[in-house]
């Protein structure tokens, strides 16, 4: 039973140096999507902030 206990640990170290790469990979592609992400914001909001308000303004009318 003592030789199936350390057998386990064995593959657990290769793991750790596997957890430091997976990190730097998402990183990459983060720095790129926020560039596209800030002029979509700014630009989503406004067109969509049009049509949402007459929306909701249809839907309290009635209400109140």
């Amino acid at each position: 039973m003592q030789d199936t206990t350390p057998m386990p640990v064995a593959p657990v170290e290769p793991m750790a140096p596997a957890a430091p790469m997976a990190p730097e990979a998402p990183v990459a592609p983060v720095e790129p999507m926020a560039a596209p992400m800030a002029p979509a914001a700014p630009t989503a909001p406004e067109v969509p902030a049009a049509p949402a308000t007459p929306a909701d303004g249809g839907m309290t009318q009635p209400g109140m």
